[in-house]
């Protein structure tokens, strides 16, 4: 009884696959499994978990969890299965028996969801099937737009939302003859693809990527490399002279 129900268990039993601070509770954290579950902590007692979330399955099982994340306000979590399936859960007030809605798909490993921090309603999920959807939660039977022929090789690969919420982007592995990995960004309005920004051709997949607000610029990592930075505009950036110590001023 102790290993068949999760709840029964003072932690994870399998290797972490995700984990996230809550975005309003300093002292809360989530963390996803390949036990098949999710958990939500107290970072100030590790003894045990505040809550047990059990993804529902098509058939008896455990199901590794290969992507977990917060609602923008802390009320709801998403999680994406390594059976393709999106779920996503009520935490108020003892809640998260049973997912408020699920999406079965044929999605082939989910790498993660990530919802929009402006618009509760709106998904993006990323997958090693070598697509990228948008969801919209009041209507989760199906996807509100599909992106394909995007390939994904490692299961790091996620999606993020620029500064100031109007581009979303993506990470693509590099195919067998074909170019290094590359990094896509499209429009939250329109969801069409703005622009490809070439990484490298050395570079095997861009896997992870995070907005810098400050300099505008984006934080990408190559497959089991560092993390560099990519500027997703055009333009150049302008770096300031940097004057040596007693050297002369450039005339005018």
């Amino acid at each position: 009884m102790y290993i068949r129900d999760l709840r029964n268990t003072k932690g994870h039993i399998a290797g972490l696959t995700a984990a996230q601070w809550h975005p309003c509770e300093r002292h809360t954290a989530l963390t996803g499994s390949e036990d098949g579950s999710l958990r939500i902590w107290d970072v100030r007692d590790f003894k045990t978990q505040k809550k047990v979330v059990k993804p529902k399955l098509a058939r008896p099982g455990r199901v590794p969890v290969t992507a977990a994340e917060w609602g923008p306000d802390g009320r709801m979590v998403a999680a994406g299965l390594n059976d393709g399936s999106l779920q996503v859960w009520s935490v108020k007030a003892g809640g998260a028996r049973c997912p408020t809605c699920c999406a079965w798909t044929r999605m082939r490993g989910v790498t993660t969801s990530r919802g929009s921090p402006s618009a509760p309603t709106t998904l993006v999920s990323r997958s090693m099937d070598s697509t990228m959807k948008v969801w919209d939660l009041r209507k989760f039977k199906q996807p509100v737009k599909v992106y394909s022929h995007l390939p994904n090789h490692y299961q790091q690969t996620n999606v993020a939302w620029s500064p100031d919420e109007r581009l979303f982007f993506t990470g693509t592995s590099a195919e067998k003859g074909g170019r290094g990995g590359q990094l896509h960004f499209y429009s939250k309005e329109s969801l069409d693809l703005v622009r490809v920004t070439g990484v490298s051709e050395r570079c095997q997949g861009a896997v992870a990527r995070q907005a810098q607000p400050a300099i505008r610029h984006v934080r990408r990592q190559e497959g089991g490399r560092h993390a560099h930075p990519v500027r997703p505009h055009p333009q150049r950036a302008r770096r300031p002279r940097v004057r040596r110590p007693g050297a002369a001023r450039p005339s005018p």
